[in-house]
């Protein structure tokens, strides 16, 4: 992986799994990394292990449910309080929900975790990745405007 020194990155889901060991990588390389969990006990031990096995401490934990909309903006304006560009973002967070639970806003939970949460999260968080050096993002967003329906 190429060095990734002056980046910041955001990964959701980061306290297991792919997450955990994506934020692992991104940290290697040299990135600054900020990394959601619902669970604090449980994000505070993963944040340790990731700053061990990364080598460094440039990792940082972000409590949120991302299934909610209130807590994804939240946690787009803690991330805007914290950095001036936002260069990679992954959103990671997920999971299979058997039964049928709604989130307060009123959501299937499957329906926002999976797929509502991340594309707020995105939205609110494209003016810090516009910021952010080599963006592609807003380009693609300019050419699907000109797409006549």
């Amino acid at each position: 992986m190429k060095s990734l020194n002056t980046q910041t990155a955001l990964v959701t889901g980061g306290t297991g799994g792919i997450g955990f060991h994506t934020a692992i990588g991104l940290a290697r390389a040299g990135a600054r990394v900020f990394v959601t969990g619902r669970n604090e006990p449980r994000g505070r031990q993963a944040i340790k292990e990731m700053r061990r096995l990364a080598g460094h401490d440039a990792i940082d934990l972000l409590i949120a449910d991302t299934s909610s909309v209130r807590a994804t903006v939240g946690l787009a304006e803690e991330i805007s309080t914290r950095v001036l560009h936002l260069d990679i973002l992954v959103n990671n967070a997920g999971r299979v929900i058997l039964s049928r639970i709604e989130t307060p806003e009123g959501f299937e939970e499957s329906l926002a975790l999976n797929f509502i949460g991340p594309f707020a999260l995105t939205t609110y968080l494209l003016p810090l990745l516009s910021r952010a050096r080599g963006a592609r993002g807003q380009c693609r967003f300019e050419r699907l405007r000109d797409v006549d329906p």
